[in-house]
């Protein structure tokens, strides 16, 4: 029903990047830091870390949760989110199940809670599950709620998010706050509507207080790139675009960090919604060259069995508006210790997944790579909780140990 696994065998880390120079006078700071109108801005030029100090994931995961066939407890059908709770407990949410699954430390399933519903602790498309001091705090996407729930799985609080400007933008809980206030990134609904060509969604992020009403805007933040397209055979299609920006918004404690990955400039703020730093890295956006476009088309199609399906995806993606460039990050998921993980956008055709990690101040310190075919959901304790897909869509969450410099074993 679960496995562990103890053998250490770390990832190789790409090394830190040295500023090429002639002489020591020539070499750049790792980062500049300015003041702003009271906002701290750092601008990151190289990393901190050097070859030796650099963070390691381990190959083999500490923890598996989840298996093909065996207890239905274990079997996922649609892993959105996942929780590390106080004790060393895990929390995964399960969107078809409708109902969260409590597992130990150990990875042996402890409860189920919730089901499906529209009553109190029920769930009608459970979407997140956050860590809100020794309680369990959950959102349903189409039920635009917050649910919290205490140790033992009983309902507390529920809070209904309400509409944001002009009730044009729905809200999406992005997490809860140590004060229990609420935040949403929200966004407006891209249609067909809108016709041929590349359109985006509006948005903000939002606070909320803890029964759900809306407080004040922290900022604008604009939502997922889409692409219309007209074809012979299905008339206008409006699907996601390859290589998208997106807004992205990540909470921990009273740490509100918010980006648009058009550009890498994240913002944090405080709990009470201050603007207090911005991250941001030096260099444009890497460049989306034509190989990396016809790896994308040529993988998207492979990864297709039905030919009807292969023909239509081909026209589309033939006629699709590919941006100039990757996206400048594609997540963000700050640690229980003030570091801040941001994910590079994958490169097309590769399996790897790095992550740029910077420390409490807003430098950074290295890239790191993941392991192949996770989701990064949580950082904290010195592991990586994330959730993994294999060839067949088996769906697990995986536990990684983070061994840093001097915790890495001996020889």
């Amino acid at each position: 029903m679960f496995r562990q696994k103890y053998t250490i065998a770390l990832f190789v880390v790409l090394p830190a990047w040295m500023a090429a120079c002639d002489s020591p006078e020539d070499a750049q700071p790792p980062a500049v830091v300015r003041d702003s109108a009271g906002v701290q801005i750092i601008e990151n030029q190289a990393p901190l870390w050097s070859i030796d100090d650099t963070w390691q994931i381990e190959t083999e995961p500490a923890l598996i949760i989840g298996v093909k066939d065996g207890d239905a407890e274990y079997e996922f059908q649609a892993i959105a989110d996942a929780e590390r709770l106080a004790d060393g407990s895990i929390v995964v949410a399960d969107a078809l199940a409708a109902e969260l699954r409590v597992f130990d430390a150990a990875g042996r399933f402890v409860r189920a809670i919730g089901r499906s519903g529209e009553g109190p602790g029920e769930f009608r498309n459970l979407g997140a599950v956050w860590r809100y001091g020794d309680s369990i705090a959950t959102w349903d996407r189409s039920l635009l709620r917050i649910t919290i729930f205490d140790s033992m799985g009983n309902v507390g609080r529920i809070a209904t998010l309400s509409a944001s400007s002009g009730e044009s933008l729905r809200p999406a809980a992005a997490g809860i706050l140590e004060t229990g206030a609420l935040v949403s990134r929200s966004a407006s609904v891209v249609t067909p509507a809108l016709g041929e060509g590349v359109h985006r969604a509006a948005g903000e992020v939002t606070l909320y207080s803890a029964a759900g009403q809306r407080e004040r805007a922290l900022t604008p933040l604009a939502g997922e790139e889409w692409v219309g397209i007209t074809t012979n055979d299905a008339g206008l299609l409006l699907t996601p675009r390859p290589f998208r920006r997106d807004g992205y918004v990540a909470i921990r404690d009273d740490r509100i960090y918010a980006g648009d990955s058009d550009r890498f400039d994240i913002a944090l703020y405080s709990g009470t919604g201050v603007l207090r730093q911005r991250i941001r890295m030096a260099g444009a956006n890497a460049p989306l060259t034509a190989e990396d476009v016809q790896v994308h088309i040529d993988a998207t199609l492979a990864a297709q069995s039905e030919e009807e399906r292969k023909r239509l995806l081909r026209t589309s993606l033939e006629q699709t508006p590919f941006p100039d460039s990757y996206p400048a990050f594609a997540a963000l998921v700050p640690d229980d210790d003030g570091h801040l993980w941001v994910a590079e956008s994958p490169r097309a055709g590769s399996a790897e997944r790095h992550w740029l990690v910077f420390d409490s101040s807003g430098r950074w310190l290295g890239r790191v790579i993941a392991p192949a075919r996770t989701r990064v959901l949580r950082a904290s304790a010195g592991r990586l909780l994330a959730r993994h897909v294999d060839e067949l869509g088996v769906q697990t969450i995986r536990d990684y140990r983070i061994v840093k410099r001097a915790e890495t074993p001996a020889p």
